[in-house]
């Protein structure tokens, strides 16, 4: 597990959390000042406003840049996995590839949800897995504030307008949503077990 973060105003670090290290071969400087940053395992991506730039990692001595989007309005979030982003912006989120490919449509280059022909109203939250992108939006009863999803995206935990806590699993029997007991008031995040066997949050 690595972690992206900022060492100066244009300067990205990457810290290997196994080694409890920073690893110093690698020294990525932004053509931009970013406000919001994000990491996979084949891509590091910065914004500003509307735009983002993605640079892929060659290796651990090598950063190149793969690819820069423009953005209908200011990006508050960002989301890669190791083919796409997915930018949040004032209740919307445009979901994009990286780098585009002939070999796929052009639908599938960027698409932007809510999708306009439902009622889903505006997105609050949201997570991008390997294989699934997820969000909880202000329509229902009580709105979904966070949610956060394990790695393959079947198993989420979520925090609801009120503060509860929940958890929901794909292959739970009825009920699929369970009640997290005693989430401390003002959770801010959740994170889960990375081991397959330890489904721990």
């Amino acid at each position: 597990q690595k972690i992206a973060f900022m060492t100066s105003l244009h300067e990205v670090s990457i810290y290997d959390h196994q080694t409890k290290t920073k690893v110093d071969n690698v020294h990525l400087t932004t053509e931009i000042e970013p406000s919001v940053l994000a990491m996979s395992d084949v891509y590091i991506a910065v914004g500003f406003n509307n735009r983002a730039l993605y640079y892929r990692i060659q290796s651990i001595e090598e950063v190149i840049k793969a690819s820069e989007h423009d953005y209908l309005s200011t990006i508050t979030e960002l989301q890669i996995n190791s083919q796409y982003a997915a930018a949040f912006m004032n209740g919307r989120i445009q979901l994009n590839m990286i780098e585009e490919s002939e070999k796929h449509s052009e639908e599938r280059h960027a698409i932007m949800f809510p999708l306009a022909d439902t009622n889903d109203g505006k997105i609050l939250c949201y997570c991008l897995t390997k294989d699934y992108l997820i969000y909880g939006t202000d329509k229902g009863i009580l709105s979904i504030q966070r949610l956060f999803s394990e790695n393959f995206g079947t198993s989420v935990a979520f925090i609801d307008q009120k503060g509860d806590g929940y958890l929901y699993n794909v292959f739970f029997e009825n009920p699929n949503t369970i009640q997290i007991p005693n989430l401390p008031s003002g959770t801010k995040s959740i994170i889960w077990e990375t081991s397959l066997d330890n489904e721990v949050y």
